[in-house]
């Protein structure tokens, strides 16, 4: 769905429907290596949904089969009008190459990433606030930079950076919000700190700037614990107690489950099915009723958390069941596991 909105939103489908139509009417055949290249992206759209969903890019493994259409295309044309086209074509891509290559170069993104690769050594995420392109400082840091903003400008921005994390594998680390003082606008760390009061901090000086860093693991794993930034999700639909234990649910499905088991949380309000990384994922409000006597199935699970309806419940379930401990940026969470009957 991801890519689907960025192939409506982009230039994307105009690319592909006049090349396909003008390819046909020049009647060059689209041919099989063509097909072979649009076969190869959408399987890779398809298979690494994960990715797709996150970059914006991921489009870009249909060019192949793009480029293949506008030969067989400039092929047919007279070469007065196919050698302009090419070369116009040639300039808007490097055009977009250089630029890419020319903010990722630039002075203070160069400053900033080496600043934070020699201040921040381990792998903890940084979120970055008022930073320049964070895509851009993680080439130099070598570990993950993402867009702070985003939590607080975005409607459901908490929500995707949790998926976002959890897909690639690191909403466990230590969580970051970094400030640099030469990019602040007057008043803007004191707007900060009253959505988020009471966090870590610490002050770096790097070898151009300083910068204002926050322990920023309550904001994804217990957003509740500040009013302002838990009014803001109502505000915008979202509530914090389901992103709590979203937060928790992504790094258990992480760190514990592999691709292919299914997953019953106990004790949710929700009750839709949902996929991640190929963990099949579905929340109930109670236990179904068991004598004990089932047959397991090695690859479902019961899963609940302490303090809950679901934990009493599954842990005087006829079943066995085992306390799984799970690090998270708030320190070590600890859910009772039982292993579903096959009948279910």
């Amino acid at each position: 769905s991801r890519q689907a909105q960025m192939f409506a939103f982009g230039y994307t489908p105009i690319v592909f429907g006049l090349v396909v139509l003008a390819s046909l009417g020049f009647r060059k055949r689209m041919g099989v290596p063509s097909l072979a290249f649009l076969f190869v992206g959408g399987l890779h759209t398809l298979v690494f949904r994960g990715h797709a969903m996150l970059h914006d890019f991921w489009l870009v493994y249909f060019s192949p089969f793009l480029a293949l259409l506008c030969a067989r295309l400039l092929v047919g044309m007279p070469r007065w009008l196919s050698l302009p086209l090419l070369a116009g074509v040639a300039v808007l891509g490097l055009r977009t190459t250089f630029g890419v290559w020319a903010e990722r170069a630039a002075p203070p993104v160069r400053r900033m990433g080496n600043d934070f690769k020699d201040l921040v050594t381990d792998q903890a995420v940084l979120h970055g606030f008022a930073t320049p392109a964070p895509w851009a400082l993680e080439t130099y840091r070598g570990h993950p930079v993402l867009d702070g903003l985003m939590i607080l400008q975005d409607p459901t921005g908490l929500k995707k950076a949790l998926d976002r994390m959890a897909t690639y594998g690191y909403l466990h680390r230590y969580q970051w919000g970094v400030l640099p003082e030469s990019r602040l606008k007057p008043g803007w760390k004191k707007i900060f700190e009253s959505f988020f009061p009471g966090t870590q901090r610490e002050v770096l000086r790097g070898k151009t700037d300083l910068y204002f860093v926050y322990g920023l693991g309550r904001v994804f794993f217990a957003p509740s614990s500040f009013p302002k930034f838990a009014a803001l999700l109502r505000a915008n639909g979202q509530d914090p107690g389901l992103l709590t234990e979203r937060a928790r649910m992504l790094v258990l499905l992480d760190r514990f489950f592999q691709p292919g088991e299914r997953v019953d949380f106990l004790g949710s309000l929700r009750s839709e099915y949902e996929r991640f990384r190929g963990r099949k994922v579905r929340s109930i409000k109670t236990l179904p009723k068991l004598t004990g006597s089932e047959e397991r199935d090695p690859g479902h699970f019961f899963v609940a958390w302490p303090g809950t309806e679901g934990f009493a419940q599954l842990k005087m379930a006829k079943i066995k069941s085992w306390p799984q401990k799970i690090e998270t940026p708030m320190g070590l969470v600890e859910v009772l596991v039982a292993n579903a009957p096959k009948s279910l």
